[in-house]
């Protein structure tokens, strides 16, 4: 299977656009701020780990099966960690929650432009 490196570069964009809105919710101080920021991290990212998931991973999964599979987990522990923030907003444990789920996504993120999307971009060019 070969990717459109454009396709990485896009994924990537909406990488940046994610860890903004971390920022942005770093700083709500109430609880409709929190939600509508939370509904636009859900909204970011919904479509953004389809993508991943269907057009992305079939291809690293060629390349390599165990970093293919831990990047699908990486996107359950993910679906969970916003379903957590989403139950804490307004609550005393929303910081707490999104910290957790930050913190994994940016792991998820720095392992895909570190090393998945580069194995990619290597493939497309010697295919």
């Amino acid at each position: 299977m070969n990717i459109d490196v454009s396709l990485l570069d896009r994924l990537e964009q909406e990488h940046r656009m994610v860890e903004d809105l971390f920022g942005r919710l770093e700083g709500a101080t109430d609880e409709s701020e929190q939600r509508s920021l939370v509904e636009e991290l859900e909204t970011a990212l919904t479509p953004h780990m389809q993508t991943e998931e269907s057009q992305v991973y079939p291809a690293v999964a060629e390349l390599d099966e165990e970093m293919a599979a831990e990047a699908e987990s990486e996107h359950g522990e993910a679906r969970e960690g916003l379903a957590a923030l989403k139950g804490q907003i307004g609550q005393p444990g929303f910081s707490a929650a999104l910290e957790t789920l930050k913190s994994g996504i940016q792991h998820h993120v720095q392992e895909e432009e570190g090393q998945t999307f580069p194995k990619l971009r290597q493939s497309a060019g010697a295919s």
